[in-house]
């Protein structure tokens, strides 16, 4: 599942990228938007990509917490029970 995981983060990043890249590019071809509004669309975008960046870093130590806590539920699991004194 993880692999999983993984890999559409992948995929959506590349395709998320790719539209950042799709918007800066008809920002710097139009002649005719106004000066301030490309600088809006261009200050956008980097905000996007860095929102962005930080959720997959979010995700990817919410990820290591997960398996860090499922070993740990494994181990447990795997523990010999202490016999009760009586």
């Amino acid at each position: 599942m993880a692999a999983t995981s993984a890999g559409m983060l992948d995929t959506s990043a590349g395709d998320f990228e790719n539209l950042l890249n799709v918007l800066l590019a008809v920002n710097e071809q139009s002649t005719k938007l106004r000066k301030d509004l490309k600088d809006d669309i261009t200050t956008s975008v980097s905000k996007l990509r860095e929102a962005y960046n930080d959720l997959i870093s979010q995700i990817a130590a919410k990820d290591i917490l997960i398996k860090d806590l499922e070993r740990e539920i494994s181990q447990a699991k795997n523990r010999t029970p202490v016999e009760s004194c009586e």
